[in-house]
């Protein structure tokens, strides 16, 4: 899984994450369809399962839980707008959403910034399922989505960052506006319209049309480098203007985390990317282990309750996160 595994530049980028959008040629695209199309395509998508040698598997959402769902979100495998079914691979890094804006929406999400990786893990599944799927494409247009935005490549590059220095500094407006002019945006944590607790990002491309996969790609890329020097150059600035100022606060987050009883999700988010920040700063001698990297999603709501096998309430979840997060952290300093 993406989340306990340790990828290139992982101090500051969290994750790489490629979406496909593609459609298909002989059923109504989802806003039109009716219910019985939306069962067709799930049968469709489900009989050709073989075909991929059980690589994916089907999850139908009707047959999980909120647990299960919420879950899911958490580990960024779906998105917030409920699909009819999800395809996935036992190690989580491919998933294909069945119904949702679009007919298919194919992912590829891998640790770090890897974004040949997931393009390569993306279009495997994609040419698979053309093979046995009529795709709506045109010659001129490129593949033919629900929302104009998408059409073309159908191709969403979009990299989960850390950026606690850009922040502390105040930075982050102007890299928003830096990377909008380049056809490029931020969001938050889980994408549009969520907030960016614990100071994660997510920047991906907005144009997909008159461009190859291969042109996304490397304008990603040189951004990325970009964003990435700046993190790297901003932490420098912090520790040599401002390390003793953030000295105390960083030893009082890592000291909350190791010892507190009690943390709600925002909580344990903001103090977590403090000790991240903490040991970008060379103030906390910590190690970023795969168990201390996992913690970003297995403290989160959904995790905790699956883990435990059944509803929590919010103080229970709040006492199990805690319980989580010093087992992770007891004796690492």
């Amino acid at each position: 899984m993406w989340y306990n595994e340790i990828g290139p530049e992982q101090d500051v980028v969290l994750s790489t994450r490629v979406r496909l959008a593609r459609n298909l040629a002989d059923l109504p695209f989802s806003l039109m369809m009716e219910e019985s199309d939306r069962a067709e395509l799930l049968a469709r998508v489900e009989e050709i399962l073989p075909r991929l040698g059980g690589y994916l598997t089907l999850k139908k959402m009707s047959e999980l839980d909120e647990i299960g769902i919420r879950k899911l979100l958490e580990e960024h495998l779906i998105s917030k707008e409920r699909a009819d079914g999800v395809l996935l691979s036992d190690d989580k890094k491919v998933s294909v959403l069945v119904n949702e804006e679009d007919h298919l929406r194919i992912q590829a999400i891998v640790a770090g910034f890897d974004p040949a990786g997931a393009l390569d893990l993306a279009n495997r599944i994609d040419d698979a399922l053309e093979e046995a799927l009529p795709y709506a494409f045109d010659p001129e247009w490129g593949y033919l989505t629900s929302c104009a935005t998408n059409m073309g490549t159908g191709l969403r590059l979009s990299v989960m960052v850390h950026l606690p220095a850009l922040q502390q500094l105040k930075q982050i407006g102007n890299l928003r506006e830096s990377l909008s002019k380049i056809g490029l945006t931020v969001r938050g944590l889980y994408g549009e319209g969520t907030d960016a607790d614990g100071a994660v990002y997510q920047i991906s491309n907005q144009i997909t049309m008159g461009v190859t996969e291969t042109e996304l790609v490397e304008k990603v890329t040189a951004a990325m480098n970009q964003v990435i020097k700046m993190e790297r150059s901003a932490v420098k600035e912090l520790k040599e203007r401002f390390l003793e100022r953030f000295s105390d606060p960083i030893w009082r987050a890592y000291g909350i985390l190791t010892y507190a009883r009690r943390l709600s999700g925002r909580e344990f988010m903001n103090l977590y990317s403090q000790v991240r920040l903490g040991v970008a700063l060379g103030i906390l001698p910590l190690e970023e282990t795969v168990a201390f990297r996992e913690l970003f999603v297995t403290a989160q709501a959904g995790m905790l309750m699956a883990e435990s096998g059944g509803e929590l309430s919010s103080e229970e979840r709040d006492l199990k996160r805690a319980e989580l997060v010093r087992s992770v952290l007891k004796g690492a300093i």
